[in-house]
């Protein structure tokens, strides 16, 4: 095993404000997602999901 995994235990630290801005993001695009834009934009071939997120 690698020396940053002794008896597979991990130490993780994660930040609570990125977290909650990164759950923002994902509940704005699950929405978006749901529309009916988004449908007929799909069916165009039109949806770029990478730009709704940044």
């Amino acid at each position: 095993m690698t020396t940053g995994f002794q008896n597979n235990n991990a130490k993780v630290i994660i930040d609570d404000d990125e977290v909650s801005k990164l759950l923002k993001k994902y509940k704005k695009v699950k929405q978006y997602m749901k529309s009916p834009l988004f449908a007929v934009k799909t069916m165009d071939g039109t949806e770029v999901i990478c730009e709704f997120i940044d």
